[in-house]
């Protein structure tokens, strides 16, 4: 049972971070709070003591004050509107440009939101000073270092936003949407690639698992808490096998799972919440999103109502760099326990199957472009020189070389094109 509690108070914990408005809410509040706190620290002692040393740097009249506030307020909420106007129209331009399965990683962008965070936080710091400022007021009793850090909060928000404007011209760009998804995608690969180091998947052992465990909801698969299946597995002296792939859509009284043993209704219910359904699809849980994000941004560029060859050859670059990655690791997915025996194994998709759901769409809206063609060949051709671990890597790249040389010729209608094609094609066979 606490398994279950525990799984869904760090999915709802994951949610809340995950979500545009959380930063801007956290930092709300902490300006808040220092507004609170300067207004309890802020006596006449120490206002007379900043106009005796600065008084530059204070304001004397309540009258002034409340106008120099107020302004800050209304002139943060434009700001705060505009900033918000422009990430909703990054996220729908994305969207529709691009791929909306893009819109997941861009909402979490932290910066943007540290910034809206930075704009709603100056205007609450400010509408809480603005309401202790009392019309009888006079220099004496006046917040006058409250007041001064208002001002400089205001400031600051302005050049805040000169780089907000930097950064959302920049995040527009394809090329560093891209780079993004890419990057995230291999730090993901290369922590499945360390985990496999401690452990060779050769030589793990073949779960036992025929007793099926049905689901009782509906939706995606996101990910699944491994580090509960484990305790699951050591606690109730069983076996684990996860047979539904991330990203597969698990309906309701379907197989999952299986396991060893026969099991209660508690410990079903507490693997169970142990898959992530419905969640947000991030690619720090699922590295296979990073390269459908890349391809449909591929095969999007190559439509007649964009049309971006460049586009879909940077795609392509990025899917070869992360697709020999993918490479250095099996398709298993196997942990064991303290002696050595596999108690939970989690279905992976293979590399074949991987590499054929990218190359088909590619396949399907790129075989006319004789450029686009030959930089998929290149791409093949530096897979098969990675020298895969498994001979089903080598017959995979072998298998979409053919298909793509077929399907190019079949499309191209030109024999100069075709010729370039078949040569590409036949030096990578003869390696």
């Amino acid at each position: 049972m606490y398994i279950r509690i525990l799984n869904e108070i760090r999915e709802f914990y994951r949610k809340i971070v995950s979500s545009i408005g959380f930063w801007p809410t956290a930092i709300s509040f902490l300006f808040a709070t220092l507004a609170t706190v300067l207004l309890y620290i802020d006596t006449d002692e120490l206002t007379t003591l900043l106009l005796k040393h600065a008084p530059g740097l204070v304001l004397k009249d309540g009258d002034t004050a409340r106008t120099v506030l107020a302004t800050s307020v209304g002139g943060m909420l434009s700001l705060t509107v505009f900033s918000f106007t422009m990430v909703m129209s990054q996220l729908g331009r994305a969207a529709t440009n691009y791929s909306p399965r893009l819109l997941p990683g861009l909402i979490s962008t932290r910066r943007h939101q540290i910034v809206l965070g930075i704009f709603l936080g100056t205007i609450t710091y400010c509408l809480f000073i603005l309401i202790n400022i009392e019309p009888s007021d006079d220099k004496y009793s006046l917040p006058g270092l409250a007041v001064l850090v208002g001002i400089i909060l205001t400031l600051f928000s302005l050049s805040v936003f000169i780089y907000f404007i930097h950064s959302i011209s920049r995040a527009i760009q394809v090329s560093l949407i891209l780079r993004q998804v890419a990057n995230k995608t291999a730090q993901r690969l290369e922590l499945l690639a360390e985990d496999e180091a401690r452990l060779d998947m050769d030589l793990a052992s073949p779960v036992d698992c025929d007793i099926p465990v049905r689901a009782n909801r509906t939706g995606y698969l996101c990910t699944c808490d491994v580090g509960s299946l484990k305790k699951l597995a050591v606690e109730k002296e069983i076996q684990i096998q996860v047979t539904a792939f991330q990203g597969d859509f698990i309906l309701e009284n379907t197989v999952p799972v299986k396991v060893s043993e026969k099991i209660d209704d508690e410990t079903t219910e507490a693997i169970l919440s142990c898959l992530v359904l419905d969640g947000d699809e991030l690619i720090e849980r699922n590295y296979t999103l990073g390269f459908t994000q890349i391809t449909e941004v591929a095969v999007r560029a190559m439509s007649p109502g964009v049309n971006d060859p460049g586009t879909a050859l940077a795609a392509i670059d990025h899917l070869t760099h992360l697709l020999s990655k993918r490479m250095k690791f099996d398709d298993r997915q196997v942990y064991e326990n303290e002696d050595g025996e596999s108690i939970v194994d989690i279905a992976v998709i293979s590399f074949a199957d991987l590499l054929y759901i990218l190359m088909a769409p590619l396949r399907l809206y790129c075989r006319h472009d004789v450029v686009i063609v030959l930089r998929l060949l290149q791409m093949l051709d530096h897979l098969h020189q990675q020298k895969p671990i498994l001979e089903s890597h080598s017959e995979a790249i072998t298998s979409e070389l053919q298909t793509l040389k077929e399907d190019a010729l079949t499309a191209i209608t030109t024999d100069r094109d075709k010729d370039k094609v078949r040569e590409r094609a036949d030096r990578i066979k003869m390696r």
